[in-house]
């Protein structure tokens, strides 16, 4: 399986605008994912309808089976010992709560003593009591902490079992799902995730064509049962990020090596995301590292990389779209054989000035 090259952009702030949509798609952007975790009912309309006048088709990434803290905190720093009170937004008591998760079903599974971690490095709370048919818990601080919008929330030390498919992703598959390009399903754990999503397209729009499933792997459960999911679905992405809350940073490295053999094994696309161009968001050039890390995602014989922070909120989301585009350039010269025949600039043309400089 050869490199396609797919740059999957992610559209955000910094990039809901006709002028940025036009240059992505010029430096060499192929798709434009909207990200669920991120988004709302009326800013979903927004973005269509902008993305849309631009004659590119979008595509939805699903918020899934993660818990995330659900609008905003009504504080955004909680100190030691702090007493929380937290629900889902259909409970009785969210009008009260400090904030709110995502999923209701939460509160069946979590019980007294579980220790909850808000985001990577933030928050973590210890549960007091809950009240499942209120969808409501009372926890205390055990660090001091800041909780934002969207934040993953994890029960350290346990899995909860969560649906697959939020409300409102069903709601935007049902209402976008047949104007979409692909569909990004978030957390997939189990083959029971694609055909659920496939079953929703094929329901709501039963004579359309359909949009490419691509399966997000972001759990260990995910891994383990990746074989079964391989012949379901169009497509797989490793989310790094998401994936190393399961798996310590240091052996990422190797479940995306194991990843991308089994894809190839079965001509099956796969791409790469998360902190592919981090240092983008703020700075106009790449870092060596990261440079490295691309040509080396191209070596192992990807399909394609996802921006997303780099393009959504950072401030060079054009500039990160040439940086992958000339490096698969690259990749591709090199491995045709075709590099050293080629005069030191012969893949910098289309490059803005200070990226050629640099690359």
């Amino acid at each position: 399986m050869q490199a396609n090259n797919e740059i999957i952009t992610t559209i955000g702030p910094n990039s809901l605008s006709p002028d940025i949509i036009k240059s992505l798609k010029a430096a060499g952007a192929t798709s434009y994912r909207i990200n669920l975790s991120h988004s709302s009912p009326s800013l979903l309309d927004d973005y269509f309808s902008i993305i849309a006048d631009q004659y590119v088709k979008p595509s939805l990434d699903t918020q899934g089976a993660q818990l995330r803290v659900l609008g905003e905190p009504r504080s955004k720093f909680f100190d030691d010992s702090a007493v929380l009170r937290i629900s889902s937004a259909c409970s009785i008591k969210s009008g009260t709560a400090d904030f709110l998760f995502s999923h209701p079903e939460f509160f069946q599974q979590v019980q007294p003593g579980d220790n909850l971690r808000v985001d990577s490095d933030g928050l973590v709370i210890k549960v007091i009591d809950v009240s499942p048919s209120d969808c409501s818990l009372t926890a205390s601080a055990i660090n001091k902490g800041i909780v934002l919008p969207n934040k993953a929330v994890d029960v350290i030390g346990r899995q909860i079992i969560l649906d697959s498919l939020t409300q409102f992703d069903i709601s935007s598959i049902q209402k976008y799902g047949s104007d979409i390009e692909s569909l990004f399903l978030s957390f997939v754990n189990r083959l029971e995730d694609v055909q659920l999503a496939r079953n929703l397209l094929a329901e709501a729009f039963p004579d359309a064509e359909l949009p490419r499933i691509i399966a997000k792997i972001e759990s260990r459960l995910g891994i383990a049962n990746l074989e079964k999911i391989l012949p379901y679905v169009d497509g797989i992405l490793i989310d790094r990020g998401d994936l190393s809350r399961e798996i310590s940073i240091s052996r990422i490295p190797i479940a995306t090596d194991a990843i991308i053999s089994l894809c190839r094994t079965s001509s099956v696309p796969c791409y790469v995301a998360t902190n592919v161009l981090d240092s983008m968001i703020l700075n106009r050039l790449p870092s060596r590292a990261e440079i490295s890390d691309l040509y080396n995602l191209y070596s192992r014989g990807v399909s394609g990389i996802v921006l997303a922070a780099e393009v959504a909120i950072g401030k060079y989301p054009v500039e990160c779209v040439h940086v992958v585009r000339h490096m698969h350039d690259l990749y591709r010269a090199d491995k045709n054989c075709i590099l050293a025949l080629l005069p030191e600039s012969g893949l910098l043309g289309e490059l803005p000035e200070s990226l050629a400089n640099w690359l």
